[in-house]
């Protein structure tokens, strides 16, 4: 019986590689759910971090990284609940 379709585990392959090259050491993901169209990173510390499987990996890291340059998220990384890259272009934090 297969658990996880080999598409998924390929994204979930590309998506740890590139998120460890931006966030380095911040980045320590305990699992990866997957919920619909969702793929939800839950981390040791930190923010989870929430991808659209529907859009490409290196499009929302990027997008990742460009936010964590910004000092209000940088400063507070720690303290975040989420980062929601699920909708296109927009992000959302808490």
């Amino acid at each position: 019986e297969v658990v996880v379709a080999a598409d998924v585990l390929e994204d979930i392959v590309e998506l740890d590689g590139q998120a460890r090259t931006i966030l380095k050491d911040q980045y320590s993901p305990l699992f990866y759910e997957k919920n619909k169209e969702a793929l939800i990173v839950k981390m040791e510390a930190g923010p989870e971090i929430r991808f659209n499987c529907n859009i490409e990996v290196g499009e929302q890291v990027s997008r990742l990284d460009l936010l964590l340059k910004e000092s209000t998220v940088k400063d507070n990384y720690d303290n975040l609940n989420y980062i929601d890259l699920r909708f296109g272009e927009k992000v959302y934090y808490k």
